[in-house]
């Protein structure tokens, strides 16, 4: 790819500044862009971030940012990938989540929580971003496919953290102990004595990270144990239409989800706030 057409290619992703020399653009990207894309073909509409996080998010940016993370059940025996059932987004540290479950509409009422569908809650932070010109921030690539797959286009807004970070390689410690522990969970010959031991290393890699620089987990952040607990409340919902019905342990459990993802939001700010500082 030539000089031109790769600077008008990156800059029409909205992530190479203007006044950058093109062999800064070169130096700062194509590697990386060849080695995110390599083998596939150029991903329309889809973000690719490979300069700087100082380039690509400044202070003001990073202030008024919406801070994304979702919760969903967890994979099913069948391969299946349930939607999210919570989404939250922190916006100028104001934490709000969002019940995106059907069965989850009353105690979304009962709590003062918001409820909406998928498609109506990426609307809404789509929208917001573009009217606000705000950044959206979040630590994987399942919420930018989120976005596309419901024919939103988040090419301007959107910063996937978690590539911006591991390609400044100031996380390799905690990154790489992190793929030892879930390698060692997963595999079926490891004694559960082990397993049981790493089981909340083997989980959350942001919160991880965040923890290392000084943003310990809540004591009920409960990592690895989300999806069975989004499993419970949903269960609840199902059986009892009204929240107030809910038994006090599957109150508990919701509660402790939005909790969780209440921390996974502020270690996107905590991290991005790092990652920044120190590129």
């Amino acid at each position: 790819m030539g000089n031109d057409s790769f600077t008008r290619s990156t800059r029409a992703l909205g992530r190479v500044p203007r006044g950058l020399p093109l062999a800064d653009v070169n130096a700062e990207g194509s590697i990386r862009l060849k080695r995110f894309f390599r083998n596939r073909p150029w991903p329309p509409g889809r973000e690719c971030f490979f300069t700087m996080a100082t380039m690509i998010m400044n202070k003001e940016e990073i202030n008024r940012a919406i801070y994304l993370d979702f919760e969903s059940e967890g994979e099913k025996r069948n391969g299946e990938q349930p939607p999210p059932a919570i989404g939250g987004t922190i916006v100028e540290n104001v934490y709000t989540p969002t019940l995106l479950h059907p069965d989850l509409a009353n105690a979304a009422e009962v709590r003062g929580w918001g409820h909406a569908s998928l498609a109506e809650y990426l609307k809404a932070i789509h929208d917001q971003a573009t009217a606000e010109n705000r950044k959206i921030v979040f630590f994987s690539s399942t919420e930018s496919t989120f976005f596309a797959d419901h024919g939103l286009d988040i090419s301007d807004s959107g910063f996937d953290l978690r590539t911006s970070a591991k390609q400044s390689k100031l996380y390799e410690t905690v990154w790489d102990t992190f793929k030892d522990n879930v390698r060692r969970f997963r595999d079926p010959d490891t004694a559960q004595t082990t397993r049981n031991e790493i089981r909340t290393k083997s989980f959350g890699l942001l919160t991880l990270v965040a923890a290392d620089l000084g943003m310990p987990r809540p004591d009920s952040y409960g990592a690895g144990k989300t999806g069975a607990r989004i499993r419970y409340a949903l269960k609840q919902a199902g059986k009892k239409s009204a929240y107030g019905a809910w038994s006090a342990g599957g109150k508990t459990k919701l509660t402790q989800v939005v909790n969780h993802n209440e921390h996974d939001c502020k270690a996107t700010r905590y991290v991005l706030e790092h990652l920044a500082a120190n590129s």
